[in-house]
């Protein structure tokens, strides 16, 4: 194997002991390929002191984050202050590396701060130092626009960063480790019967991820598509094992996730465009959308109730299937006494459920075991 990309979540990095659970995994993973970078997220989560979030509390707690470049800078920091320990410890280990951000491993962004979208990588450096027998670390979730000035990639950017380097440099594998051992059927933490799934097609793994699934980015799966000769894997970093391999799979799992208090809206279809232009103007996305005989229908976060031009909706908990299982026959036959909702079909092979809060529980358990466990 020639070179493999790593990413390392937050919990992989937060402390010592789990650095060095990373460092055994790098050392192990040096010895399979050529050429080895590495990706990490900023230290632990909020609280602890070098997290991202815990940075940006410096703006003062509850304040609305303006989203302009300085902002952007202090997002980066807590990167940089993962990048340069993680290769300090490297070094000290006897594995050579070199810590380089985001825009000296040749991320080029646009100017949307905070959201910043990445146009290409320029992968001359990242190519010197893998020449030179080093493991590259890179700070995930960042850029530099052509002008210079530093971006930040949002939400899940060090996953997105990942995929990207190794679309760019025609990487063979791009391994996600974070805290838990793969992509499970539903929320282990919700779903009693919850199995781990051992692989899924892009698309599946695209779909669960957009609809809530919060073990790996959309846009880092929508990235590994376009390499299609990257094979992504979620493992953990703390339990050996291959984790979920995502990739051309004819894969027969299906998965179930939700989206709790989603603002469900149903507009005309003649003002589908006029919709979505608004939401646009608020820097928001639909969590789902679709358009039938009754109109236009999305879900969208609930802080946009209210705002000008946003029609009336409700709150409600959506549960999301996908998978061969998750047609509107096999859902419908499965609701409760009681239910209160719509089954709204996405896709071929996914669909929405919207429920009342009331219901989700015992609702997402119900759908999980009989869509999912055939």
């Amino acid at each position: 194997m020639k070179r493999i990309v790593l990413k390392f979540g937050g919990t992989s990095v937060a402390d010592e002991s789990s650095r060095q659970a990373a460092t055994v995994i790098i050392r192990e993973a040096r010895e399979e390929c050529e050429k080895l970078i590495v990706v990490v997220s900023a230290m632990g989560r909020k609280g602890a002191p070098y997290a991202t979030d815990t940075l940006l509390q410096v703006y003062g707690e509850g304040q609305e984050l303006p989203k302009n470049r300085e902002q952007d800078m202090i997002y980066a920091c807590g990167e940089i202050i993962s990048g340069s320990i993680l290769s300090h410890e490297l070094n000290t280990q006897g594995i050579r590396s070199v810590f380089l951000t985001g825009g000296q491993a040749g991320i080029e962004t646009d100017d949307h701060y905070s959201e910043a979208n990445i146009l290409t990588v320029h992968t001359d450096n990242l190519e010197r130092w893998l020449a030179k027998g080093y493991v590259v670390i890179v700070a995930g979730g960042q850029g530099m626009t052509a002008g210079g000035d530093i971006t930040a990639i949002g939400r899940g950017g060090s996953d997105t960063t990942a995929c990207v380097i190794g679309y760019y440099t025609g990487a063979d594998q791009v391994r996600i480790y974070t805290d838990v051992d793969g992509i499970y059927t539903g929320d282990p933490r919700i779903i009693k019967r919850a199995r781990k799934i051992p692989y899924l097609s892009y698309g599946q793994c695209h779909r669960l991820a957009s609809y809530g699934a919060k073990v790996i980015h959309p846009r880092a799966v929508a990235y590994s598509e376009r390499g299609r000769r990257n094979v992504l894997s979620v493992r953990s970093t703390f339990v050996k094992g291959p984790g979920t391999r995502i990739g051309d799979y004819e894969s027969k799992w299906s998965g179930i996730t939700a989206s709790r208090n989603l603002l469900t809206l149903t507009t005309p279809p003649e003002r589908r465009e006029e919709l979505l232009q608004t939401l646009k103007k608020y820097g928001a996305e639909p969590r789902y959308a679709l358009s039938d005989k009754n109109g236009f229908h999305c879900g969208v976060d609930r802080s946009l109730m209210g705002m000008e031009g946003i029609p009336e909706g409700q709150l409600r908990d959506v549960i999301f299937a996908v998978g061969p299982s998750a047609t509107p026959e096999n859902i419908s036959g499965k609701l409760c006494d009681g239910w209160d909702g719509e089954v709204l079909r996405l896709s071929e092979d996914s669909v929405a459920v919207t429920v009342t809060q009331a219901l989700y529980e015992r609702q997402i358990n119900l759908l999980h075991d009989g869509i999912c466990l055939i």
